[in-house]
């Protein structure tokens, strides 16, 4: 795990202007995966200390590669773009246990219902569709299952 902001480590020439990873990948804030990646390759590509003779290539190489690593994982995706680039390595520099140790746990962030209804409007984010994200979520087959014991309850309640 890095500590400390990959970003400050560029050159200027290369560095001026660029605030988050997606500045550095040259991608929009909701962009998909596969635009991401897309972009990544071309950079890397291009920037590669094996096939670039700047100096700041392995630099750099070494920032994509870092922020493809936030950027590629669904979790720390979300976490970067809520807290935003900044938070998100003062976060990691104060704390020696990394992005982990925030208010925003990791287990209460998958059961939330503020953050899967959050997902399902960001489905750019995952390969699958916002219902399916739902469907398959924890709260909803808690919701599906107690309305089914409620309706059992009032047809039993009606019955007598």
């Amino acid at each position: 795990m890095v500590k400390k902001d990959p970003l400050q480590t560029l050159p200027d020439e290369v560095g001026a202007g660029v605030d988050s990873f997606y500045d550095l990948l040259e991608v929009p804030h909701n962009a998909n995966q596969g635009e991401i990646k897309r972009a990544y390759r071309k950079k890397i590509r291009r920037y590669h200390p094996d096939t670039c003779d700047e100096p700041y290539a392995e630099n750099l190489t070494f920032v994509l590669n870092r922020g493809m690593d936030v950027l590629d994982k669904q979790r720390e995706r979300m976490l970067y773009n809520e807290l935003g680039h900044k938070r998100y390595y003062h976060q990691m520099t104060s704390t020696s246990e990394g992005p982990s140790s925030s208010p925003i746990q990791p287990d209460d962030y998958e059961r939330s219902t503020y953050d899967l209804i959050k997902m399902a409007n960001l489905t750019v984010h995952t390969r699958e569709t916002w219902w399916r994200v739902i469907l398959k979520s924890e709260g909803f087959k808690v919701a599906v299952y107690s309305t089914l014991i409620l309706g059992a309850l009032f047809g039993f309640l009606l019955y007598l």
